[in-house]
């Protein structure tokens, strides 16, 4: 699972936030790990204070 994070310098950053096997689960894999996703993004960007997350939700 990624997350993005928009620059000061106005470029974007994806970040890998969480792995996983998804064979048995398929799309169900993802709900119980956006959480952990969001904490880690979250953390990373406390980091990295010249990113700022960029929010996405669903297939936009």
């Amino acid at each position: 699972m990624y997350g993005y994070c928009r620059s000061d310098a106005g470029g974007e950053v994806a970040v890998a936030l969480v792995g996983g096997d998804k064979t048995s689960l398929g799309n169900h894999w993802y709900p119980p790990h956006i959480g952990e996703a969001q904490s880690r993004l979250d953390q990373y960007c406390r980091q990295y204070p010249e990113l700022t997350p960029i929010v996405k939700r669903g297939n936009r």
